[in-house]
C-alpha cells in the first residue's frame, strides 16, 4: 500500500493534523527544510508495524515547536515547558502516523511516539529503514519536515 502514497497525500495529512491540533496552516515549500539547530531540534517519530512496517518522522526547530505547542495549548510561548513540548511533538507525530496507518491494508498498529529534543550537533536516526518519501512545509511560526521511513528487508 505504502508504495501508491503521494507526496500530495503525505502533505495533505501533515497540513491537516497541524490545522486540527494547533490552528497552524501549512502549506508545501518546494526547498528542503533547513531546520535552525542553533536554538534547538526536536525530531519526533512513531513507527507503524503490520502489513507495512516502518515510521513517520517529524523534524522541526525548537521555535516553531514552541509555537506549535503554545497554539496546541492556547497558552503564551513563555508558558510552555520542555514536557509540554515533548508531549506535543509526540502527539503531532501520532496523529500523523494514525493518519497514514488509515490508508494502509489492516491489520497495522502505532507504537507509542518518541521525542528527542537537542543542540546544534543533535542527531536521531531510525535505524534498517530508507526514505521513501519527504516532505517540507512551510508556516508563518515555522518550517516542518515529514518523512517517510520503510523497514529494510
Amino acid at each position: 500500500m505504502i508504495a501508491s502514497l503521494s507526496k500530495n497525500e503525505l502533505n495533505e495529512l501533515a497540513i491537516e493534523v497541524w490545522s486540527s491540533m494547533a490552528n497552524i496552516s501549512l502549506t508545501p515549500s518546494v526547498d528542503v527544510v533547513k531546520t535552525d539547530r542553533s536554538g534547538g531540534y526536536v525530531v519526533s517519530s512513531v513507527q507503524i508495524l503490520g502489513s507495512w512496517e516502518g515510521a513517520v518522522r517529524l523534524d522541526m526547530d525548537m521555535r516553531f515547536a514552541l509555537r506549535t505547542t503554545a497554539q496546541m495549548l492556547g497558552v503564551e510561548e513563555a508558558d510552555v515547558s520542555a514536557e509540554d513540548v515533548r508531549d506535543a511533538a509526540g502527539e503531532l507525530a501520532n496523529m500523523t502516523g494514525g493518519g497514514l496507518k488509515a490508508l494502509m491494508t489492516q491489520p497495522c498498529s502505532l507504537s507509542l511516539p518518541t521525542v528527542a529534543m537537542g543542540g546544534e550537533s543533535f542527531e536521531f536516526a531510525i535505524r534498517h529503514g530508507h526514505v521513501i518519501l519527504e516532505s517540507s512545509l512551510a508556516s508563518d511560526l515555522g518550517d516542518l519536515l515529514v518523512t517517510v521511513i520503510e523497514k529494510e528487508g
